[in-house]
């Protein structure tokens, strides 16, 4: 039994479907590892995104607030010498600052940029 007898008639077609194989295999790797770089990059632009509203909101809905109650507040000891001894019993602008602190320590984190 020789070699000739067991082997195939046409050796370029298997050695063109092996090329054809390999050439497939390495362009699909290529196209994979493209395709998860940019992944990663529409994953990190969104994380980046999301972060900049959540401090765009945390800007309008917690430090906004915050500042218009303690402009009231400082506005309120202005006027305590000039204010009826009853008002002092409703300090609702301290109240207002107090809520929008405690709101602040809740939702808000300590790092602000």
């Amino acid at each position: 039994m020789n070699f000739q007898s067991i082997a195939p008639d046409k050796f370029g077609a298997i050695y063109g479907a092996l090329v054809a194989g390999g050439a497939a295999v390495i362009v699909a790797y290529l196209s994979n590892r493209h395709a998860f770089k940019r992944l990663n990059l529409e994953l990190q632009h969104q994380t980046e995104q999301k972060e900049r509203e959540r401090q765009f909101a945390l800007r309008r809905d917690i430090y906004v607030p915050l500042l218009e109650a303690a402009s009231s507040a400082m506005s309120y000891y202005g006027q305590i010498g000039t204010v009826p001894s009853e008002l002092f019993r409703q300090p609702e602008p301290l109240n207002a600052l107090a809520r929008q602190i405690a709101k602040l320590n809740v939702i808000a984190s300590k790092r602000i940029d």
